[in-house]
This record gives C-alpha cells, sequence and structure tokens, in this order.
C-alpha cells in the first residue's frame, strides 16, 4: 500500500472479538493510515461499519512510524443487535419493623331497653323507628402492635443502551411476627348488639390502622460504559407500611 496516496484510515486485517456474560460484547479493531490523518480516526461514539450496535468507548495510539500511524479502537454493544443484555440475579434479606394500630370495641354488656335509637352527633334519642330497642355501652380504643418481619430483596445487574430508569420488579416478605405494643385510653359509646352506630373511626378518628405489604425499587444505578451503553444495577424490596384499611 503506498500510504501517499491514501486519504483515509483503513481497518486492519483481523479483529478480537470477545463475549461476556451479564456484560457488554467488545470488538477490537487496528486502524492504520497516513500520521497526517490520525485525527480523522473513528471517535468514541461512533459505531462500526459492519457491527453497528457496537460503538467506540476506547482509542489508543499504538505507534507512528515513517509518518505511518497505527490506532487500536475498542468498540463495546452486543453482537446479536440487542438493547439489553443477559440479566444477572442477586438476592439478599434484611429484618426491620413497624407498628401500627387496630380500632378494638368491647361490648361492657350494659343495656337498656330504648324506644329509638341512639344518635351520637345530638346525643338525643331519634325516636320514630317504631318497637323498642336495646342499646348497649360499648368500650372503644385504639391497640397498637409491633410487627417484625424479615424481607427478601432482588438485585438485577444487566448492561443496556440507554439507562431508561428500572425495568423488572420484585422484593418478598419472608416472615413476620407481631407482638402487642399497649393500647390507647377507653372512650365509650352507646350502640345496638352490633356496635357503635357510627363506627370506631368516629369515635376514635382516623390513624394508621392495619399495615400493607409494599414493593418498591430502593436503588437503581446507571454507570456510562460508552456514551450509549450502561451498567445497570436495580434492587426491588418488600416492606410494610402502616394503613393497610
Amino acid at each position: 500500500m503506498i500510504y501517499n496516496t491514501v486519504d483515509s484510515l483503513i481497518e486492519a486485517v483481523g479483529r478480537t472479538r470477545t463475549r461476556h456474560w451479564s456484560e457488554l460484547d467488545t470488538l477490537t479493531c487496528i486502524w492504520t493510515g497516513p500520521t497526517a490523518l490520525a485525527d480523522n480516526a473513528p471517535g468514541i461514539g461512533a459505531t462500526h461499519p459492519v457491527y453497528t450496535n457496537m460503538e467506540v468507548n476506547q482509542s489508543r495510539k499504538i505507534a507512528d512510524v515513517a509518518g505511518i500511524t497505527r490506532i487500536e479502537l475498542t468498540y463495546v454493544g452486543l453482537f446479536d443487535g440487542g438493547s439489553i443484555g443477559p440479566v444477572a440475579q442477586g438476592s439478599s434479606s434484611n429484618e426491620a419493623e413497624l407498628e401500627y394500630q387496630q380500632t378494638e370495641a368491647v361490648n361492657t354488656g350494659l343495656f337498656w331497653a330504648s324506644p329509638g335509637l341512639f344518635n351520637p352527633t345530638t346525643g338525643q334519642i331519634d325516636y320514630g323507628s317504631g318497637g323498642q330497642h336495646f342499646l348497649y355501652m360499648w368500650k372503644l380504643f385504639t391497640a397498637s402492635f409491633v410487627v417484625r418481619y424479615n424481607s427478601l430483596n432482588s438485585t438485577f445487574r444487566y448492561v443496556a443502551k440507554g439507562a431508561s430508569g428500572p425495568r423488572f420488579g420484585g422484593g418478598s416478605i419472608i416472615n413476620a411476627h407481631t407482638r402487642p405494643a399497649g393500647q390507647s385510653s377507653p372512650v365509650y359509646a352507646v350502640g345496638d348488639a352490633g356496635g357503635p352506630q357510627r363506627g370506631l373511626n368516629y369515635y376514635l378518628g382516623f390513624g394508621p390502622f392495619g399495615f400493607a405489604t409494599d414493593n418498591y425499587c430502593s436503588s437503581f444505578q446507571a454507570d456510562p460504559i460508552s456514551p450509549s451503553w450502561f451498567r445497570c444495577t436495580e434492587t426491588w424490596s418488600a416492606r410494610y407500611i402502616p394503613g393497610g384499611f
């Protein structure tokens, strides 16, 4: 080859292709040409002319000899043309606890016959419903509990073209046990045999009654490998949150 007649760098014969599980594939090529054209070599982020899903993330000059320059380019991507590589899944566990409340109502056993129903808003008996009613005195309070639980976290590691955010899901409660933590001062209300007429929330107010399971992405990290490709790690966890009902 007469390099003074060449107006661009030319890829030399021989490519090194490497495949990695749960990582990007790599392709290493040698480009050769006149030293005066060295700055015209494919830059960071340039795609390979044959493997268009591979892009340059490293450029290294090997030698300048007699006006000839050899440049080693490393491309990263996926040879199969996909936008996400194999997913490696791991797991971990952790313990936590949550305090929550439940409303309780206990019939004291005290009752009397009434010609009407008790209205807790006015504090009066509402007549006109006909018949005889038995009104009971109820003891109302909130009982507190502490639930201690062990949760399983799921971690996903993969490479992807573009960091679009979390893509998966997971996390579960392995086991849990609950212990009492006390109760509030009682209040009293009148109602029929079924319970206080306005319900427990009317007398006790709203609060963190009960609990529910929350599955959420506790962390997401995307580290750039090249302009378009990222190494992503996301962790999904499970926890108890108050206010299940």
